[in-house]
Formats: C-alpha cells, structure tokens, sequence
C-alpha cells in the first residue's frame, strides 16, 4: 500500500477491492484493472506521471465540454474493446440515444440523485420513448464518483447486470456524461436496438 499526497488531501493507492491495484513504479502511478469475472486476469493498464498526479489540485479534472465529449467517447471506445477481446462485434455509436443517456447524466447532476429512474418516476426506457427513440431491446448503465471514464467502464465489467448490458447482442449505444452534484461525475450508457 502508498499512501500519496495530493494538494491537502492524503491518498490510499492500491485500494481497489480486487478490481485494480494502484503502485508506484519508474516515476508514475500504475493502475491495473482487473476482471473479477474472468479469474483476475488484466483487462487494462493506467500510467499517470507521478508529478502530474500530485500536481492535481482536486481528485476529478476540471469540467469542460471538451473533457465531457471525450469521457462520452472513451465509454464507447472502451466497451468496443472489451467486445473485441471477446470476439463480439461492435455497438454502433448513436447520437441520438447519446442525447438522451446526456440528459439523464445532467438530470442527475443538476438534482443530485443517483437512479435509474428519474425525480418524475420515468425509466430509461421513457426517456427514450419520449426523444423519439424506437426501440426493440434497450438497457442503461449509470455510474458516478468515479474520477474518469477508465474507472467506470472498469467497474461495470465487474458489475454482472452491468457487464450484462456491455457484452450484449444489443446493437447501439451512446454516452452521456456530466460534472457536478454530489458525487461530483454522472456517467450513464444507453443501449437500444432499433
């Protein structure tokens, strides 16, 4: 275990619950991701500079849209590789589902909740129906506090229901991804079939 200090905050690495391990080699920080369901084996590997780290004034990044658009789009990237190394075929980036998983990310954010339903009662799925969205299969994934899109996508395939979603034979997917509330990053993956 290292324990690090970054700006008035002191950090416990290597604190990942069996999923990743964090250490301190040649002058970075290493985090391996590992997957629970497939006997531990190492499904990804983070490299941060160790003055960069600690030259980090707050554990998330600072909000940006250029930041959101680029978490949305590692989501994306990252279940495609996870399907890759699995022999699956890629999901098919959607803006519109996007759109919606956005908005509930920016729902949460805004009122500080975290749920798949949203403060008015509705789904996932009467999010969709309400943006127009046909759909003959559909699932969601949220995720929040976790400090990039790396460690979310990392706990979802972990997670069974939502490693379920990842690895299914649904064929779309978009993600939306916000800064702000409580627990400070809202991630939410929208999958559907037309």
């Amino acid at each position: 275990m290292i324990v690090a200090a970054r700006a008035n905050t002191r950090m416990l690495i290597n604190n990942g619950d069996d999923e990743f391990g964090t250490y301190e080699m040649d002058g970075c920080y290493v985090t391996f991701f590992y997957d629970l369901h497939r006997s531990g084996v190492v499904t990804g590997v983070q490299a941060v500079d160790k003055a960069t780290e600690l030259g980090m004034s707050s554990f998330y990044p600072e909000a940006s849209s250029t930041l959101v658009s680029a978490y949305e789009r590692q989501s994306f990237d990252l279940a495609n590789a996870a399907r890759a190394k699995l022999g699956m075929s890629p999901f098919a980036w959607d803006d519109r589902i996007a759109g919606t998983a956005r908005k509930h990310s920016q729902d949460m954010a805004a009122n500080d909740f975290f749920d798949h339903n949203n403060l008015q009662g509705a789904s996932p799925f009467d999010r969709m129906k309400r943006d127009g969205i046909k759909i003959r299969a559909a699932a969601e994934n949220i995720a929040a506090g976790q400090t990039s899109a790396i460690f979310a996508h990392h706990g979802w395939m972990n997670s069974e229901g939502h490693r379920k979603n990842l690895l299914s034979d649904i064929k779309r997917l978009g993600v939306g991804v916000a800064f702000g509330g409580s627990m400070s990053i809202y991630y939410t993956q929208n999958f559907y079939t037309p």
